[in-house]
């Protein structure tokens, strides 16, 4: 607040700055624990997907590390849509290697 609408203006106006900055303070703080908690989630994904890898079986594929951000713009429809399409996939997958077994066997 500048010094001449202090002492020459409204006193009003000293609320309305004060609730202006601590507005301004309130919404850091939740940026900050906002991107906090967004850099835990990366350090738990790291950490999981290593001690994953470190105590497989040698028959489980091994996790990679994520190749792009988390995209928190789509809906969970959209998440929900992509686990469907990505299970099926590895029915189908899992369904061929089972056929394949039985062809060899016979």
């Amino acid at each position: 607040m500048p010094v001449k609408e202090f002492w020459d203006d409204e006193p009003e106006l000293l609320w309305t700055y004060r609730k202006s900055y601590m507005d301004e303070l309130r919404l850091q703080r939740e940026l900050d624990n906002y991107n906090a908690w967004l850099n835990g989630l990366y350090v738990y994904d790291a950490i999981s997907k290593c001690m994953y890898n470190s105590f497989r079986k040698e028959t489980q594929p091994a996790k990679n590390y994520l190749l792009e951000p988390y995209d928190f713009s789509k809906s969970k429809e959209d998440y929900e849509q992509e686990e469907r399409l990505r299970m099926e996939k590895q029915i189908k997958e899992q369904n061929e290697r089972i056929k394949n077994m039985l062809k060899n066997k016979k």
